[in-house]
């Protein structure tokens, strides 16, 4: 099990939504999360993913988001 955070900025560095949760990773695979793009402004944002387990190991990854409207 792990607490996932994703933080999601826009071009310019502003935060612009943080969603937190804990997830139950069995396996180090293919996870989802899902969340709603539906306030976002067309644009490019870069998403933050973090992933941390209780016993602290933690893992971190930057995917580039394009919004189109």
């Amino acid at each position: 099990p792990a607490r996932l955070v994703l933080e999601v900025f826009d071009a310019v560095g502003n935060r612009v939504d943080r969603i937190e949760r804990e997830a139950g990773l069995l396996t180090p695979s293919e996870n989802e999360l899902r969340w709603s793009l539906s306030s976002y402004a067309s644009g490019l944002y870069i998403c933050r993913l973090r992933a941390k387990e209780a016993g602290g190991d933690q893992a971190e990854v930057f995917v580039r988001l394009a919004v189109s409207n």
